[in-house]
């Protein structure tokens, strides 16, 4: 159904059910910006996994893999984006054996320095786990830790991929202000290859009064 926004007050809206007549609202929570918000980290998973989950679903071989950087003392913008050309480089190393997939950068902080990694779901023909490391020693120039396994659920997969949404960030608390201000802005998740342009349908919800979709 559509909805008009007619109230905006305190970071929320207030929304209207377009059907004529009909005097049913609805109060919205806007996004508060920041990436340790539980509130917007939940929002963010159910959006995403929505949007997804009807791509993800049509993988003839979907394939979970996690790629590792060596833990950093700091944690910088510039190494975010380190991780994410290596990746890029990966995948033209790979070729299309790669079709496409969904990644999530995930940067966490356990008491021996900043280990940013990517956990992607993948649809990919098979690829050897000791190919893959020797691919990303070359493009990283020293790393070498990967992890390459088989999705036996796309779905399954993809809860896997975005599960960092559903819990508190791995970071101390003296360190969660360095985490907003080095990320913000920053995209974390993404897709590429096939699902790059992938554009979801329309979320349809009915009024709860008036039953319209429309």
């Amino acid at each position: 159904m559509i909805w008009r926004p007619v109230e905006y007050s305190h970071r929320c809206f207030t929304l209207r059910c377009a059907t004529a007549g009909c005097p049913t609202r609805r109060t919205v929570k806007a996004r508060c910006g920041r990436r340790t918000c539980p509130d917007c980290r939940a929002r963010d998973y159910f959006r995403l996994r929505r949007k997804y989950l009807p791509a993800i679903s049509g993988f003839r071989h979907p394939k979970l893999l996690t790629l590792t950087l060596p833990n950093t003392t700091n944690l910088t913008r510039e190494e975010v984006q380190r991780l994410r050309n290596c990746m890029r480089r990966l995948w033209v190393r790979l070729g299309p054996r790669v079709r496409g997939g969904f990644y999530a950068i995930e940067p966490i902080h356990k008491g021996r320095g900043w280990h940013v990694h990517i956990h992607a779901l993948l649809d990919a023909s098979y690829l050897p786990q000791a190919e893959l490391s020797r691919l990303w020693h070359e493009v990283t120039g020293g790393a070498y830790i990967v992890d390459i396994r088989r999705a036996f659920s796309p779905q399954g997969a993809l809860k896997y991929v975005l599960k960092y949404l559903t819990k508190s960030p791995e970071v101390p608390n003296h360190l969660k202000g360095v985490y907003e201000r080095v990320l913000k802005g920053v995209r974390l998740l993404h897709p590429f290859g096939a699902l790059y342009r992938w554009v979801a349908g329309p979320f349809v919800s009915a009024c709860c009064r008036c039953a319209s979709t429309a």
